[in-house]
């Protein structure tokens, strides 16, 4: 499982998502969360990404169940990034000063996305490496 190293970029996104989870919220103003609701939705998608990388991690056996995990895995992490984008929007138009904060944690979304395409695309060359051997039997 681990020696494939779709299973190690799998592994640092599920690293980073726990790392961004732990940094929620994200956007601030004045030292609180700057749209409640939104930040809702971003621990429920990097929550939820975060469940299905580590569910995909341990489906090496079954490849094409492992990549459709990861794409589902990767449109969660997508949604997540739109909505700090959106709530990174919300707040500068309703801040009046300099009470918003932005975390610099919040790059490593970019990286999360970037590691479970690359994993995504290690499933799909094995995958493709099976279907070749198995058509030279």
């Amino acid at each position: 499982m681990i020696q494939r190293i779709q299973s190690v970029y799998l592994f640092l996104a599920l690293l980073a998502l726990g790392g961004l989870f732990s940094r929620l919220p994200l956007i601030t103003l004045g030292g609180s969360a700057a749209n409640d609701t939104l930040f809702i939705l971003q621990e429920v998608f990097i929550g939820l990404s975060a469940f299905i990388t580590l569910f995909s991690i341990f489906l090496y056996a079954k490849r094409p169940r492992q990549m459709m995990a990861v794409k589902g895995a990767i449109l969660l992490t997508v949604l997540a990034l739109f909505t700090i984008a959106a709530d990174y929007f919300i707040a500068i138009g309703n801040s009046s000063s300099n009470d918003l904060g932005v975390d610099p944690f919040a790059v490593i979304g970019t990286i999360i996305l970037i590691l479970q395409i690359l994993g995504h695309r290690g499933i799909a060359a094995d995958e493709k490496l099976v279907r070749q051997a198995d058509r030279l039997r």
